[in-house]
């Protein structure tokens, strides 16, 4: 999700809303879900990301028990992953 800092608070509050109450909810069994992926990819193309540099993985945290690390499914046992986003200079010589 975009850092906190970058937006000014009235942004991240239109943003915060428009989650709640569009496509990101989904709901099952009395539990509620977030859509992150949907959800992380429309703010990136709502805030000038061109949709040629943004990449979905289709990877499931939860289901890839060999390849990723889940909190969701093994609990305090799980391992610990981060993410990072950059951004190159264009125009470099």
């Amino acid at each position: 999700m975009m850092s906190l800092h970058f937006l000014k608070k009235s942004d991240f509050e239109k943003q915060m809303n428009n989650i709640v109450y569009n496509k990101y909810l989904l709901y099952d069994n009395q539990k509620i879900y977030l859509d992150l992926k949907s959800a992380n990819a429309d703010m990136l193309i709502n805030n000038g990301i061109p949709i040629s540099q943004i990449e979905v993985s289709e990877l499931c945290t939860y289901e890839e028990k060999d390849l990723l690390h889940s909190y969701r499914r093994d609990g305090k046992y799980s391992g610990r992953a981060i993410g990072l986003i950059a951004m190159r200079k264009t125009n470099v010589l």
